[in-house]
């Protein structure tokens, strides 16, 4: 308990800025990450609820986050970001190539033909 408690007392001047929970959305007000600064709500008997919440009749949202936390699914985000940004350059690329191969195959002042004829 008395090494708790020294935790406790280094932690406290740190959460004067603030403190960083990590809510779990699909289990209930009360679910949250551990972290060191929740030890401090342990301590005094504290419990910590957030708002967080998913409906669970939007079964969409809820299969999407499962049990991942807020943290997990800003990851989730950026990755995806990140994906997009490389599909765009990747078609970017193909588009810039399919051009300079439709001007070697095809003389220029001729159209190709679309099989439209």
């Amino acid at each position: 308990a008395e090494y708790h408690l020294n935790e406790v007392l280094s932690l406290l001047p740190s959460l004067q800025h603030g403190m960083d929970v990590n809510p779990k959305f699909t289990s209930g007000p009360t679910g949250v990450e551990y972290t060191n600064n929740l030890a401090t709500f342990d301590l005094l008997g504290v419990e910590l609820v957030h708002g967080w919440l998913l409906d669970p009749q939007d079964i969409e949202t809820v299969s999407g986050v499962e049990s991942k936390t807020y943290n997990e699914l800003i990851e989730t985000v950026i990755h995806g970001n990140d994906a997009r940004e490389a599909v765009q350059k990747l078609e970017a690329q193909l588009f810039e190539k399919e051009q300079i191969l439709e001007e070697d195959v095809v003389p220029e002042g001729q159209e190709t033909k679309t099989g439209d004829d």
